[in-house]
């Protein structure tokens, strides 16, 4: 947007039809400030109000279950989760009691195949609003393994994560230094306690309070229907030294050791009216507290005005300066005077730069990944992404992403044709670079998943749906873009010469790596804030939902990233040093270097991750998302400079 607006403001007051009218200095005062920032200056203050009070429920499955006395609702169960290890494990796993009925396979999207997030029923079941004291579930007599893998579940702090009407269980919730803390479901065991010795205890007794609001009129009690509003858990351990379930053993309180070899399992539901309502019954995972909600709207205002006041020094400091230049050489032209500055290196500006295949695809795929990303969050503040609808956000980055395919093959093919490079072969690389890295990556991790038996491990069904989604969708897509690129034309404003202009010795500080990095860490330093509760959410098992935020700080993220790609490849010019292609590129890139740079400081001091596997997967995981981050900023920066490059170029007369 303001690269077009730069562009009105140069032709406004340079028109092209009046070059050999040698221009005249102005006197009169004119503001500095172009009257096309404040319009965005306000339209960015606007969207991002709208994304930031975004809705983050989900609006595609509203409709409400009501039950019915007596009606029986089966208790579903997920993977193990725990915050001392990345792996889920299955909860079918432990020596738990068997479903009494065969349960219906689940239709499950791609997103829950790939990560192992499934549900399935358990031997749990609650009568609706039949409170029951004490309910024997099953005797389990363990073998000497399956001592030693509860043993290990335990010791590594694994919780069992319960639902009911798709509404995670709680254990308890807590508010620290102003955060809301809700722990779902409740640990497997203690590691030891008074009563044992030293030994491992088995939580084998659930207690279930499910919270329920009445629905219909209370006088008419024929057709009065409930809805599940809460369900809280309290797990214990009780020896049951006579039968299950016997009133002498629950008061005793004498938990349940594990190295007695025989567990037996029983649960006890209670009923209670609530007042909430079955619309808000998410609030409780969702709802920001006070400090919350100041801290994230201090981040996205701080984030907001760096953005504002960069903004603002790249009009007046950039626009004076390119004002300046075109009115010297405007003059100069007139005088025939030496050209100096950067329309001196007009004839290499556009030369073709080395690796320029891979800088074509690089762009391309972070233009694809761009689209991808921000399209999804969109699609989430517009409610279509919940935590209730389980796998919807990887199954829509997925499917946005095989969508994008098009715009990926049709930016590569632009660039390839623009540079003097029509190659069909750079066009099927660009169909595999960025898809085989990460099928890659996510093979070799998901192997580290299959040797310890995790829930998260994908089968070979999931793999070969990745690769139909590859070979079967997305690259034809991205044929199909690639032919419209080659189509389309981009005309050089300015000539090529034959042979290239020798590039003057710049300070040591110019060509340092510093140079590079340094512009990265401003949007990294502004979203700091945001990143750390994204870090916190995915590495602490907790829900993400402020997807407005994070729309927000993503559009403000790639705007700084595009003006200081802009403003460092002006500086480079202005030094003769016509290589800017692949500077820009970086630049803009680094961004996602802070990011893997922070990741490394948050597992040492903040991360709660314990043992090698699941440092490796830690590291893993955020190395592709660092990279994939650097390919995106890297093109948003790479085709902000460009269209800076081609506009100010367009606007000069060279003979």
């Amino acid at each position: 947007m303001e690269v077009c607006v730069w562009s009105e403001f140069v032709n406004e007051r340079l028109p092209l039809g009046k070059e050999k009218e040698k221009m005249r200095p102005r006197t009169g005062k004119r503001d500095g400030t172009p009257r096309g920032l404040l319009l965005v200056v306000a339209a960015l203050a606007l969207f991002l109000a709208c994304a930031a009070e975004a809705s983050p429920f989900s609006v595609v499955k509203t409709i409400a279950a009501s039950y019915h006395p007596g009606d029986i609702i089966p208790v579903m169960v997920s993977p193990l989760t725990s915050k001392l290890r990345v792996m889920p494990m299955q909860w079918k796993s432990l020596a738990q009691c068997p479903r009494r009925e065969k349960q219906q396979r689940r239709r499950r999207n791609i997103g829950q195949l790939l990560f192992g997030d499934q549900l399935e029923e358990s031997a749990y079941d609650v009568t609706v609003l039949a409170n029951e004291t004490c309910v024997p579930l099953c005797t389990v007599k363990l073998t000497l393994r399956e001592k030693l893998y509860m043993a290990k579940l335990i010791s590594g702090r694994y919780r069992a994560n319960m639902y009911v009407d798709d509404l995670p269980g709680v254990e308890d919730v807590s508010i620290s230094k102003g955060r809301r803390r809700v722990n779902t479901g409740y640990y497997l065991g203690a590691r030891s306690t008074p009563f044992t010795d030293g030994g491992m205890t088995v939580n084998n007794h659930l207690i279930f309070t499910i919270s329920y609001h009445t629905v219909d009129s209370p006088f008419n009690l024929e057709n009065r229907s409930y809805r599940i509003v809460q369900f809280q858990i309290a797990a214990t351990s009780v020896h049951y030294k006579n039968a299950i379930c016997d009133r002498a053993d629950l008061v005793a309180g004498r938990p349940q050791r594990l190295m007695d070899g025989e567990i037996s399992y029983s649960y006890s539901v209670q009923w209670v009216e609530s007042p909430l309502t079955w619309s808000t019954r998410w609030d409780v995972f969702m709802k920001l507290t006070t400090r919350e909600s100041k801290i994230h709207w201090f981040s996205i205002m701080n984030f907001f005005i760096i953005t504002l006041l960069q903004t603002v020094v790249l009009w007046y400091v950039l626009i004076r300066a390119l004002r300046r230049d075109f009115l010297y050489y405007k003059e100069a032209e007139a005088e025939e005077t030496d050209e100096t500055g950067w329309k001196l290196v007009h004839g290499d500006v556009f030369r073709r730069p080395r690796g320029v295949g891979l800088l074509s695809i690089c762009v391309g795929t972070g233009t694809q990944l761009a689209m991808m990303l921000g399209s999804t969050l969109c699609v989430a503040c517009m409610g279509f992404i919940s935590p209730q609808s389980r796998g919807t956000l990887v199954s829509t980055l997925l499917f946005l992403f095989v969508l994008f395919s098009f715009f990926n093959g049709m930016v590569t093919a632009m660039l390839i044709k623009y540079l003097r490079m029509r190659s069909w072969k750079l066009i099927f690389v660009a169909s595999v670079f960025y898809p085989a890295q990460m099928f890659l990556g996510y093979f070799v991790l998901n192997f580290i998943h299959i040797g310890s038996h995790a829930a998260s491990s994908a089968s070979l069904y999931s793999l070969i749906t990745l690769l139909l989604l590859w070979q079967g969708v997305s690259t034809p897509l991205l044929l199909v873009g690639a032919a419209v690129g080659f189509s389309m034309s981009l005309t050089t404003p300015v000539k090529v010469n034959s042979i290239p202009r020798t590039i003057p010795p710049a300070p040591w500080y110019f060509d340092s790596a510093l140079t590079i990095l340094l512009p990265g860490l401003v949007p990294f330093a502004a979203a700091h804030v945001e990143i750390t509760y994204i870090f916190g959410s995915v590495w602490h098992g907790t829900v993400y939902y402020m997807f407005g935020f994070l729309l927000a700080v993503y559009v403000l993220s790639m705007v700084i990233a595009a003006q200081t790609a802009v403003f460092s490849t002006y500086i480079q010019l202005n030094r003769l040093n016509y290589h800017w292609w692949w500077r820009s590129f970086l630049t803009s890139a680094s961004y996602g270097v802070w990011i893997l740079l922070y990741s490394i400081y948050y597992y040492f001091y903040n991360s709660t991750l314990k043992g090698f596997l699941s440092a490796v997967l830690f590291f893993g995981y955020m190395g592709m998302a660092a990279y994939t981050l650097c390919l995106l900023s890297g093109a948003v920066g790479f085709l902000a400079s460009f269209l800076f490059v081609r506009i100010i170029y367009s606007n000069i007369k060279v003979d």
